[in-house]
């Protein structure tokens, strides 16, 4: 994913210290974020002897499939390339979007998948089903929750994501968190996965910085030890926030 401006500096150095520069890459892979198209120039402009094409395929123990992720390379036949996935259950087509949903939301609240979806509003959609599922297994409490402002209830056992943080508690954009109480007063209290640590969300922080996590994976409610407890106080600063 190399950009034209990064590989002009690197070809720049390459000419003023005599070095030589090996370009190694898949066109076929998405392109660079800035202006890309660097690997297509430079197998334009290199001389048959100076570029090699690797076209064995070691990474797969199918040979079927490893035959069949070089034709899903190719632009030539991709419809007899997907029947072939489907044919193999890799690729499953459903016959709507409720039924898409229901089957994806049925596999993660039961394997804990992680799911990725086009859009927010698909996430939202996926997120809720799922959610669904988990309160009917048990794996989260829907008894008493929390409601943000985009109307997504959040109670014991469910992932969220922080959004607004205080640097200054460790506290990281995105760092998920696993909800293990929801008090009368509206407090929070939520284990971060990652540490093992726990953190307390007064009411005073705004529903609207507490976010379901898009990945909905069943968790445990077991409360880690030890657990150190971070407030955020009236007046300290952003304080920790979802």
């Amino acid at each position: 994913m190399l950009d034209q401006d990064t590989a002009r500096a690197l070809v720049t150095i390459a000419d003023e210290t005599g070095a030589r520069l090996a370009l190694v890459g898949d066109r076929h892979q998405l392109p660079a974020v800035g202006r890309g198209g660097v690997l297509d120039l430079a197998a334009h402009w290199a001389g048959p002897d100076a570029r090699l094409t690797l076209d064995n395929v070691h990474r797969f123990a199918d040979p079927d499939y490893a035959k069949l992720s070089l034709a899903m390379r190719s632009p030539e036949n991709p419809e007899a390339v997907l029947d072939l996935l489907v044919q193999r259950g890799q690729i499953v087509v459903h016959s709507d979007e409720a039924s898409r949903t229901a089957a994806l939301a049925d596999d993660a609240a039961a394997t804990g998948a992680l799911v990725v979806a086009d859009t927010r509003e698909q996430v939202a959609d996926l997120n809720q089903a799922i959610r669904e599922r988990l309160v009917t297994a048990g794996q989260v409490d829907d008894s008493r929750v929390l409601i943000t402002d985009s109307g997504e209830r959040i109670g014991v056992g469910d992932q969220v994501a922080t959004q607004l943080n205080d640097y200054d508690l460790g506290v990281a954009n995105r760092d998920i968190w696993v909800v293990t109480g929801v008090r009368d007063d509206g407090t929070v209290h939520a284990a971060r996965l990652a540490a093992q640590e726990a953190a307390k969300y007064e009411p005073y922080v705004e529903p609207r910085h507490l976010d379901h996590y898009d990945d909905p994976a069943p968790v445990s409610r077991r409360r880690p030890e030890p657990i150190p407890t971070f407030s955020r106080r009236p007046g300290a600063g952003p304080g920790i926030g979802f």
